[in-house]
């Protein structure tokens, strides 16, 4: 009898039913039920001071412009799974004022505030010493949440938490570039993360550090408001489910840390491209581009142009100043996970050969029919593969981001999954961006049925796919951008 036939099978007299759990519910329990409901405590109350500090001033500034600043309609910076945006973003500077020289501050809010963490003396002089480079400038900090996510989508929302944290890291990096030096640490050194646990809120994951140079001649600030908070006692909840959901999900995969090997900085790309020929071209637009990026929530059914999808594809070829821990933590430097990518067009969408030979130089390319009766010439089906999303029905291409199968392995450390998928939101960014660059539609969609879409682009059945790219021709949109609930297809059919 199967799962359904038993769901389905009515009850026999002689069945049992079990019992009321409301009818047996001692009293004690549902009154600490209750206060648990109910009971708030007050914030503490903040103090607002103005902070000189031309550092911060740029942290907060790039991470504006980067991550928290909306346009018209709304939209962030960089796209989020259900628009959760599952991290927190940090600025490590110096401080004039300060005895130690250096701050921790929480960036957040398209504001741009600016909040002191206070993080102890002894764990602050530890997290500066810790970090690459040789301190000039400042460092700007991505830290996971993935409570944030795990709580809407379960064990894939920390998948979700390390793309989403991926575009902004690379979103941060590239609008830093625009104005100073700038290189992104795929990771913090050991120390820096021991530093970060033990000096900031629980339950935060270290995910990448951006360190930036000196900006000259900045313009002058009086002065840069900062909050002060009390340090924050979490005391112990009986329905304590953050903590639940990182011990089950989160901590195992931070069971074997890795070597520490300091890699020195390059300009390199982030996926393993079949004709590497790098290409900065997208580097001198980024901030523009970043500023007017939009996740699209329909697509038109003008035919889509081959030189716009070969050019936007093309950007996957953008090198960005990155460093990766190549060494796993058995020291094999062939661990290091490579993601590749594969280009989706059907078999209506003309192709030149000079833009067949610009995509395959980046990516695999598989054409599809579109009139089918079986996969994937069935729009209602592409929309199933896509968790119901109903605007796939129209798009044209798909990109596809993927790792080999070995990625996991009996000896796989939880620090290679996250490179990976490191690796595969950084090559989503960039692909945002060029199609905005191009005037094509794109909407990255992290929720699909990999098994039909490794058969689609006739991968290896093995192939982990990680992330998924849909792209078309632009249509007008009004109303505001895609957010958190606003669709029932971005909750995986919840609401």
């Amino acid at each position: 009898m199967t799962v359904a036939d038993r769901r389905l099978a009515p009850l026999r007299p002689d069945d049992s039913l079990p019992a009321d759990p409301g009818a047996t519910a001692p009293v004690a329990d549902l009154h600490e039920l209750w206060v648990a409901m109910t009971v708030l405590r007050s914030p503490e109350r903040t103090i607002t001071h103005s902070v000189v500090s031309p550092d911060l001033a740029v942290a907060r500034d790039i991470l504006g412009e980067a991550v928290h600043h909306t346009g018209p309609s709304g939209a962030r910076r960089v796209p989020s799974a259900g628009a959760i945006f599952p991290y927190e973003t940090l600025a490590l500077c110096r401080v004039p004022a300060d005895d130690d020289g250096w701050g921790l501050f929480r960036i957040e809010g398209a504001a741009g505030t600016c909040t002191l963490v206070p993080m102890p003396r002894p764990w602050l002089r530890r997290l500066v010493s810790a970090m690459p480079g040789d301190g000039a400038g400042c460092y700007l900090i991505v830290l996971g949440r993935p409570w944030l996510s795990i709580r809407k989508y379960g064990p894939r929302g920390y998948l979700y938490t390390q793309l989403d944290a991926a575009h902004a890291a690379v979103n941060i990096v590239g609008v830093a570039l625009g104005s100073a030096t700038a290189v992104l640490h795929a990771g913090l050194p050991a120390a820096a993360g021991i530093a970060l646990r033990n000096g900031f809120l629980p339950f935060h994951e270290p995910h990448s550090v951006i360190q930036v140079g000196r900006i000259r001649n900045y313009p002058d600030a009086p002065g840069v408001p900062v909050r002060e908070e009390r340090p924050l006692r979490r005391t112990a909840e009986a329905y304590d489910f953050e903590a639940r959901a990182w011990d089950s999900i989160v901590a195992p995969l931070h069971a074997t840390a890795p070597a520490a090997a300091p890699v020195e900085p390059g300009d390199i790309t982030a996926l393993a491209l079949p004709d590497a020929r790098p290409d900065p071209a997208l580097r001198a637009e980024w901030r523009v581009l970043s500023a007017a990026r939009r996740s699209a929530k329909r697509f038109g059914t003008e035919p889509l142009s081959g030189g716009r999808l070969a050019a936007t594809v093309a950007a996957l070829a953008t090198p960005l100043p990155m460093t990766f821990d190549h060494l796993a933590a058995d020291n094999r430097p062939d661990r290091h996970p490579t993601v590749s990518a594969t280009v989706l067009v059907n078999d209506r969408l003309e192709l030149s050969p000079a833009e067949q030979a610009a995509i395959a130089r980046c990516a695999r390319l598989v054409r599809y029919p579109a009139t089918a009766d079986s996969m994937p010439g069935d729009g209602l089906s592409l929309i199933a593969a896509c968790m119901g999303q109903p605007h796939v029905g129209h798009a044209q291409a798909f990109v596809l981001l993927h790792a080999p199968a070995g990625l996991v392995q009996a000896d796989t450390t939880g620090h290679e999954i996250r490179q990976a998928l490191f690796r595969a939101g950084a090559g989503a960014q960039l692909l945002c961006l060029a199609a905005t660059r191009n005037d094509v539609a794109a909407s990255p969609i992290g929720g699909f049925d990999s098994e039909v879409w490794t058969r689609i682009a006739r991968l290896p059945r093995d192939t982990e796919l990680l992330y998924l790219l849909v792209l078309g021709t632009p249509v007008a949109e009004s109303g505001p951008a895609r957010n958190d609930r606003a669709e029932k297809a971005i909750a995986h059919g919840e609401s």
